[in-house]
C-alpha cells in the first residue's frame, strides 16, 4: 500500500519553513510556526521569506548558522578552533581546510544562485498541487534539466526514513491511499 502526504503550508502544525529547514539539513523539522533569527524566534510568512532571504550572502549565512548549530568541527583534522570568512565558510586554524556552508549539502556545486535555490525549496514545500520542473525553469531562468536535478535532491533531502521520522502531533489536510483505481483517474 502507497501512501502519499501532502501538507499545505497553511497548516498550524507543519508549515513551510519546517519542511524547508528539514529540506536543508534532513533532519526531523522542528513543528513550529517560528524561526531562529539572531537568536530570537521570529513568524515567517511567505513575504517576510523574501525579506528575509534577499541576497545569495543572506542564504548563505542562514545555512552557516543551521549547519554549525552545534558547533564547527574540521572535517579533516577534527580540530574546532576556525576563522570566519565573509561568506560565512570555517577555515581551520591548523590545517587551513575551509569548509563552505554548502558543503556536503543539497547546495553543494549548484549551477545557478544559493538565493534561486532557497526559493526553489520554499515553493516547493508551500506549494499545495506541486510544482513541475519545466515551471520551475521558466520562473527561475534555469534549464529544465537542472532544475529537475535540483527538485529531485530537494525531494531526496525531504524523504522521511526510519532515521528521521517525524514525530509528534502532524497534521495531514490531503491523502492518499492506494494506487489507481479502474475508470476512476484519482482517489482523494
Amino acid at each position: 500500500t502507497q501512501i502519499k502526504l501532502i501538507v499545505k503550508s497553511q497548516s498550524r502544525l507543519y508549515d513551510g519553513i519546517a519542511l524547508f529547514r528539514h529540506a536543508l539539513v534532513n533532519t526531523t523539522p522542528d513543528i513550529t510556526k517560528t524561526i531562529l533569527v539572531d537568536g530570537k524566534e521570529v513568524k515567517m510568512r511567505d513575504m517576510e521569506f523574501t525579506e528575509r532571504f534577499k541576497t545569495d550572502l543572506d542564504c548563505e549565512e542562514y545555512l552557516a548558522s543551521l549547519k554549525w548549530e552545534d558547533g564547527y568541527c574540521c572535517r579533516k583534522c577534527g580540530h574546532k578552533k576556525y576563522q570566519v570568512r565573509k561568506d560565512f565558510s570555517r577555515t581551520c586554524n591548523i590545517c587551513g581546510d575551509t569548509e563552505s556552508p554548502t558543503a556536503g549539502t543539497l547546495f553543494h556545486r549548484l549551477k545557478f544562485g544559493l538565493r534561486k535555490a532557497f526559493f526553489i525549496c520554499f515553493e516547493m514545500t508551500t506549494t499545495t498541487k506541486g510544482v513541475s520542473a519545466s515551471q520551475v525553469a521558466r520562473r527561475y531562468e534555469i534549464s529544465r534539466q537542472t532544475a529537475h536535478y535540483f527538485m529531485q535532491k530537494v525531494r531526496e533531502a525531504m524523504k522521511s526514513s526510519e532515521s528521521h521520522k517525524m514525530n509528534d502531533r502532524v497534521q495531514v489536510d490531503e491523502f492518499t491511499i492506494g494506487g489507481k483505481e479502474e475508470g476512476k483517474q484519482n482517489l482523494t
